[in-house]
C-alpha cells in the first residue's frame, strides 16, 4: 500500500466509526471499496485527503462520497490566505491646522471671484425657478378654479393630499389658500 492509499484507508475507517448507522446498513468498507475510493481520489495528496475527511465528518451527517470530498479539496485550496493579502496601507496623513488654515484662505480668495459670485447667482435662481415649475404643481388643484362653498372646497384638498402624500405638495397647497 503505497502513502495516499493509506491515508485514504484510514479516513474511511474514521467514516465507519463517525457513520455507524451506514455501517449497519452496508456493511464494512472492503478491499475493493477502497480501490474505488483510490481511483476516484487520484491526483490528490495524502493531506489533501485527510483534511477533506476531516472537514466532511466535522460538518455533514452523511457518508461522503468521493465528490464530497474532491469539493472540499477544493473549498480549501480556494480559501482565502492571508499570507498572500496585499500588505496594509499606511494610516492616512492627517491634515495640520496652517494646511487648513491654507485651504479656509483659499476658499475665501475664490468665493469673492466676480465669476464665481455670479455662477452661485445663477444657481440659486434656476434652483427657486425649477420649484416653481408646473411639474411641482399639483395637478388636481388650482385655487382660480375652485368654486363652491369652503366645507367642499376644504374636503377636495384633503381628499387630493390623502392621495399624492407628499410633503411639499401638501405645503404649497396650504400656501396658496392663505
Amino acid at each position: 500500500m503505497d502513502v495516499t492509499t493509506n491515508a485514504l484507508a484510514e479516513c474511511l475507517r474514521l467514516c465507519e466509526t463517525s457513520y455507524q448507522n451506514h455501517v449497519k446498513e452496508m456493511g464494512k468498507v472492503t478491499e475493493r471499496d477502497l480501490q474505488a475510493w483510490g481511483i476516484a481520489l487520484n491526483g490528490l495528496t495524502p493531506d489533501q485527503i485527510r483534511k477533506a475527511f476531516l472537514e466532511h465528518i466535522q460538518a455533514k451527517t452523511y457518508w461522503p462520497k468521493p465528490a464530497d470530498i474532491r469539493g472540499n479539496v477544493r473549498f480549501t485550496r480556494d480559501r482565502w490566505d492571508p499570507t498572500r493579502a496585499l500588505p496594509e496601507p499606511s494610516p492616512r496623513s492627517k491634515i495640520t491646522e496652517s494646511q487648513k488654515d491654507r485651504l479656509n484662505t483659499l476658499k475665501g480668495k475664490i468665493m469673492e471671484d466676480p465669476d464665481i459670485q455670479k455662477r452661485l447667482r445663477n444657481e440659486r435662481v434656476a434652483d427657486s425657478k425649477r420649484l416653481r415649475t408646473q411639474a411641482d404643481r399639483n395637478p388636481n388643484f388650482n385655487p382660480l378654479r375652485i368654486k363652491g362653498d369652503p366645507e367642499t372646497i376644504l374636503k377636495g384638498l384633503i381628499s387630493t393630499v390623502q392621495q399624492n402624500p407628499n410633503p411639499r405638495e401638501e405645503e404649497q397647497l396650504v400656501q396658496s389658500i392663505s
